[in-house]
């Protein structure tokens, strides 16, 4: 944890010094750890801001936090050789891979270089798509209906109307997506039994004995202070509102 801490701190202390971004934007709901205006549930690099989600290679990691040119999983030596042997070409040349630009600025160079050492021997990302590191991974979107929360998934499918949920996470399957269905014991209102609940599994991860992915309301594979935040503001009240007419029951749809 300290080791991705301090990669974090390094990777947003270089893009605003370069001028990626001049200062955080609001993504309007939901968290955005790297204050780039894209909410964290619907970013393709979530500790890097890329408010423009640029990814040639369409495989959920943005161009910025994807140094891993063969899709092996690590950053390294093939990598390396693969940006060597374009160094220096430029958009219009037919050589040009837009996929080793990993900064956008049209040419393969000393900034592409810089932003792999960051990840030399590590995995890229770390991005919010479940998808991600596969062909193709994309948002979805919306075009039959309404989308109130924006998230590309029409209000008639969407198990979490007011809530960013693009990847419409529900483990329980009960027509409530995790983000928006903090009453984990499912009596229909969130409040005593299901704080109860949430302290038990405190602290655990995907993996553990013990960890309850229907707990884990954010999906980020801990349970821990992200879901506690996320129940808040649900005390006392009921999950959703899904826009499936099946919520409530198991499995929906």
């Amino acid at each position: 944890m300290k080791a991705n801490g301090m990669l974090t701190g390094l990777l947003i202390i270089l893009f605003f010094a370069k001028g990626c971004i001049t200062e955080p934007e609001d993504c309007g709901v939901g968290q955005d750890g790297d204050a780039d205006g894209v909410c964290d549930v619907m970013d393709n690099c979530t500790v890097v801001p890329n408010n423009s989600q640029r990814d040639t290679n369409a495989n959920g990691f943005g161009n910025i936090c994807d140094p891993d040119f063969n899709n092996d999983g690590i950053v390294g030596e093939q990598d390396f050789v693969i940006m060597s042997n374009l160094w220096g070409k430029t958009l219009g040349d037919p050589a040009f891979n837009p996929d080793i630009d990993l900064n956008g600025d049209n040419v393969i160079g000393q900034k592409d270089y810089d932003i792999m050492m960051l990840y030399w021997g590590g995995q890229p990302g770390p991005s919010s798509f479940p998808c991600a590191g596969t062909i193709p991974c994309m948002l979805p979107e919306c075009t039959t209906g309404p989308d109130q929360d924006g998230d590309g998934v029409c209000d008639n499918q969407d198990s979490c109307l007011i809530e960013l949920n693009p990847f419409q996470h529900d483990t329980n399957q009960d027509g409530y997506g995790n983000i928006c269905d903090p009453d984990v014991n499912n009596d229909g209102i969130v409040g005593g039994p299901d704080y109860v609940i949430l302290q038990i599994v405190w602290g655990k991860t995907l993996g553990d004995p013990d960890y309850d992915p229907d707990v884990d309301l954010d999906g980020d594979n801990m349970i821990g202070q992200g879901d506690y935040d996320i129940m808040m503001p649900y005390w006392g009240k009921q999950p959703g509102p899904s826009g499936l007419a099946c919520a409530g029951t198991s499995p929906c749809p």
